[in-house]
């Protein structure tokens, strides 16, 4: 499942993280956890 920009940013709003370094890091994090 792709992790589009909309729930990454939400996820980012959530943890309070404001910066853009670790956004492929965010990303795959993000897949695996939704991933079934």
């Amino acid at each position: 499942m792709e992790v589009s920009d909309d729930l990454l940013k939400k996820f980012k709003e959530r943890m309070r993280i404001s910066h853009n370094s670790e956004d492929s890091n965010l990303k795959e994090l993000l897949s695996f956890s939704i991933a079934d």
